[in-house]
């Protein structure tokens, strides 16, 4: 008799779910959705039809497969039956919204757990996972044993508070703001998203809560707290939770002249319930509406005087150059958009910090990859991941923003706390490196030999195997 053993694909739509019934100890039960894709199908009969046409050309047997075997997928579904050894499950992945560990095996939103399993497996193979299971085992003893025998490394403003924070957490890495008293971690948070018609009335604070217990402790409140709602929510934020960091904006057009942006800082300074803070940046200013200088004079008057940190501008990737050419004194910082495709800036005399949104390019290039099979499995092993997945491809350019600029503080708006999660993760995860790197490299075009972004034009097939 010939047995086909086959792998199911990892996209498949078999999912393990909990049910509404529950057992004697009151603890619900499961509820297992099993599907055989057409994938799984075209295997199984491409391997039969190989297999009959090898035995009978070398005189080994005569291979007889069912009636309908060929045409009638029912039938082939119906003979499938599921084998020993469990996988899946708790599937391995760097965000708790795909996944129930993360890549040491740690339990998504526990300190201190751990699940050294099969069950982690994001797919199974068609044989027993033994030895993958042990190698699994002894990475994670590694893991463990150089956590326990090495000082967990803290953001120099958690140093206080360094008793109340769980031993295994790892920090995201921190930066050095000119002009912050402490250095901050990389990833701040854009507080645009906390006025959005899609979000209800409790998430905002939940948003922050999130961002702070991920470790971000830097916070653009932009020009939200014109209103007096976020005015209120920031306020109370910011007085539990002292050690955060703040930017203010000033909304330079129309409000040009300097007693425009002291009444701006002033109520800023007002409505947060703060003495001072460290970022005040004019938004969107031209060249010549900086040809006065008493606006100047009032940054720096404000500055000495312990209400701002420090100052500087907000504004587009294009324009940005321009202004820290030509007015570079009231850009010690300056605020833009990141340049995903490259080249980046050269701003020598100005410190930078990045405002990234990559879920859209994300998806864009997930359209795009769709549609190039070919090209897009070649990416995928150079890179060791799934770029078919638009959220892998998202953290991907996150951390790539965070390998390019290191020194320089990124900002992410989020509308949810999964998300947040995720992106905490990603800044702590050292082992994304390498790939979101490479990952850069290909779709800025700098891998010799491998067709890049500009290869893919809609509506064409690759041919690239």
């Amino acid at each position: 008799m010939l047995t086909l053993h086959c792998e199911q694909s990892p996209r498949s739509g078999s999912t393990i779910t909990l049910s509404d019934k529950r057992d004697e100890l009151g603890m619900l039960g499961t509820r297992l959705h099993w599907e055989i894709s057409d994938q799984e199908i075209h295997s199984l009969r491409t391997y039969a039809r190989l297999a009959a046409e090898v035995f009978a050309r070398n005189g080994v047997a005569r291979v007889e497969v069912p009636k309908g075997f060929f045409e009638d997928d029912a039938l082939v579904r119906a003979m499938c039956g599921d084998s020993y050894h469990h996988m899946g499950g708790s599937r391995m992945s760097l965000s708790p919204r795909d996944g129930i560990v993360d890549t040491n095996l740690k339990l998504h939103g526990i300190a201190n757990g751990y699940l050294c399993s099969s069950s982690v497996f994001p797919t199974s193979g068609f044989s027993n996972p033994t030895h993958t299971l042990l190698a699994l085992a002894m990475r994670l003893s590694d893991h463990i044993v150089s956590r326990t025998n090495q000082p967990a490394q803290w953001p120099k403003a958690d140093l206080a508070s360094r008793a109340e924070v769980p031993s295994d957490i790892e920090s995201i890495p921190v930066v050095e703001v000119p002009g912050f008293v402490e250095a901050v971690p990389q990833l701040g948070f854009d507080c645009s998203e906390l006025k959005t018609p899609k979000i209800d009335r409790p998430k905002p604070r939940r948003l922050l809560d999130a961002a702070y217990a991920a470790g971000v402790r830097h916070f653009d409140a932009a020009e939200l707290i014109r209103n007096e709602e976020v005015a209120s929510l920031l306020k109370d934020f910011l007085r539990q939770h002292p050690d955060a960091t703040v930017t203010a904006k000033h909304d330079f057009t129309p409000y040009k002249y300097a007693r425009e942006a002291k009444a701006s800082l002033d109520l800023t300074l007002q409505l947060l319930g703060r003495d001072h803070v460290e970022l005040f940046l004019l938004r969107d200013p031209e060249t010549g509406d900086l040809a006065e200088d008493d606006l100047l004079l009032l940054l720096e008057d404000q500055r000495r005087a312990g209400k701002l940190s420090n100052f500087g501008i907000d504004s587009s990737l294009s324009r940005i150059s321009d202004l820290c050419r030509d007015k570079r004194a009231y850009a010690p910082v300056v605020q833009f958009e990141y340049p995903l495709s490259g080249p980046s800036l050269e701003l020598p005399s100005s410190y930078r910090i990045h405002y990234g949104r990559f879920a859209q390019p994300a998806r864009a290039l997930v359209t795009v990859f769709e549609q190039y099979s070919g090209i897009t499995r070649q990416w995928s092993e150079i890179v060791n991941a799934d770029l078919r997945e638009p959220h892998m491809v998202a953290n991907l350019l996150l951390k790539a923003a965070l390998n390019e600029f290191p020194s320089s503080l990124l900002l992410f708006s989020a509308r949810s706390e999964d998300r947040i999660v995720n992106n905490a993760e990603v800044a702590k995860d050292m082992k994304l490196l390498a790939p979101a790197q490479q990952f850069l490299n290909l779709v800025r075009g700098k891998v010799s030999g491998i067709p890049s972004v500009r290869h893919m034009e809609p509506g064409r097939t690759s041919s690239v195997a």
